[in-house]
């Protein structure tokens, strides 16, 4: 079980078609018709949504033939005394009911996963946010974290 590195976005733009073979490169950030613009400083503000992308890799398939993944985040404000529990949103899932009908990662389909959180309920702070990805069909599962801070202005 893996992920990829996890990406904030300053913005994700959908395209109307995926870019050429031979602008791949000129493109690493996009996938099919998302391309995906990384904030390059993870500072936000209080009116902003955190943006976050991210491909999960090696994961076991159910006897269906499809994955059986489960991923829960967890917001953490960071203190001089540790991180403290904040909050967290509802957990994402992967498997026979969630994804789409010809879902088949064999056929080349990748498990992006991701969410956009309005900031507007986290007061000025440093936060860890703890990304926990569990592949239900092996039992294998990963902890990400991703750092960033809110202000007022």
């Amino acid at each position: 079980l893996a992920t990829s590195t996890v990406i904030q976005a300053a913005r994700i733009d959908s395209l109307p078609e995926p870019p050429p073979p031979d602008q791949q490169l000129a493109n690493p950030y996009t996938l099919g018709t998302m391309r995906i613009v990384p904030k390059s400083v993870p500072e936000y503000l209080t009116s902003d949504e955190i943006s976050l992308v991210f491909l999960v890799y090696n994961v076991g398939l159910t006897t269906s033939g499809m994955p059986d993944v489960n991923i829960e985040y967890t917001f953490n404000r960071r203190g001089p005394s540790g991180d403290e529990y904040f909050n967290r949103t509802n957990p994402q899932d992967f498997n026979e009911q969630t994804l789409p009908p010809g879902f088949d990662l064999a056929a080349g389909h990748q498990l992006v996963a991701g969410q956009a959180v309005p900031l507007s309920g986290f007061p000025e702070a440093d936060y860890r946010l703890e990304i926990e990805v569990t592949d239900n069909t092996t039992g294998a599962s990963l902890i990400r974290h991703v750092d960033f801070s809110v202000s007022a202005s």
